[in-house]
């Protein structure tokens, strides 16, 4: 309020008055350089974000991450199966190893030939000691034309020829038997299954060699998928982080702009409803009163 004895002067002090009130309400409540300062702190977090993102795709690409959890899921998958398949051939393994025992035991103690037919067969023995009993015969009669029957040399022929003669008799009274023998049947049976048997054991050692560096590998990928998860994690965080305070200081920028644009316009929290007016009767003095 303000009184004078010219009414205009007050309604013009009054109405200055809120002016300039609002005026400086504005100058004191207005955010200089705000706009200014969220703009170039949204640029700097714009760039962290798109490095972030960029390292993002560099780890994924690098490390061939698409999506972790399927990866992880359809690796334990895998794991499995090779395990079943692994647990399964060493089964048939010791199965064709116990296989291969018994046919071994077998085999030692079945007969391996059983006597299929027996007859007289030539004697070559024989044969060869009577052409030897003609050839002393011949040299002795050749040596009797040269020396005396009394010489030492006639009597050791004659002792051989002696003792020739009395061996072919003797094989001439025991004619010798040809046997034939044949292999025992379930000798030939259980020798094509131990060696199928054998052969089944060195599949199946090949098989569980296979198997084995299959989940070994599998095992390595599972690591390094895990360790890769969490360095993966990591930067997904540090990406989520980088994006959610670019989109607030962003939302910062447009208030500090629009405040910006209001402070420009003047517009305020604080106005006048209704201005000063000159009154129609002066205030005082109360003439009734005095």
């Amino acid at each position: 309020s303000y009184e004078s004895e010219n009414p205009k002067l007050a309604v013009a002090v009054v109405n200055d008055l809120c002016r300039f009130y609002v005026d400086r309400h504005l100058e004191v409540h207005k955010n200089s350089g705000a706009y200014s300062f969220f703009r170039d702190q949204a640029e700097v977090l714009h760039q962290k974000l798109k490095t972030c993102e960029t390292e993002l795709r560099d780890f994924e690409a690098k490390h061939g991450i698409v999506a972790i959890d399927q990866q992880r899921q359809l690796a334990l998958q895998q794991l499995s199966s090779y395990e079943a398949q692994l647990n399964t051939v060493r089964a048939n393994a010791q199965e064709a190893a116990e296989k291969v025992e018994f046919l071994t035991r077998e085999i030692a103690t079945t007969p391996q030939y059983i006597q299929s037919q027996s007859r007289s067969a030539y004697n070559a023995v024989l044969d060869a000691m009577k052409k030897e009993l003609l050839a002393l015969q011949t040299e002795t009669q050749k040596m009797l034309d040269t020396l005396k029957p009394t010489s030492k040399e006639a009597r050791e022929l004659k002792t051989r020829i002696a003792q020739l003669e009395g061996t072919i008799r003797r094989e001439e009274t025991t004619p010798t038997a040809a046997i034939t023998a044949d292999v025992t049947r379930a000798i030939v049976e259980y020798s094509a299954q131990l060696t199928q048997a054998r052969s089944s054991i060195r599949g199946f050692m090949v098989q569980e060699r296979s198997l084995s560096q299959a989940i070994q590998r599998l095992q390595g990928q599972l690591n390094d998928l895990e360790a890769s998860d969490m360095a993966h994690q990591a930067l997904v965080r540090d990406r989520e982080l980088a994006q959610s305070n670019y989109v607030l200081y962003v939302k910062k920028q447009e208030e500090a702009r629009i405040s910006e644009a209001l402070d420009q316009e003047k517009f305020a929290n604080v106005s006048i409803i209704e201005p000063a007016t000159v009154p129609l009767s002066p205030a005082r003095p109360n003439k009734m009163l005095n």
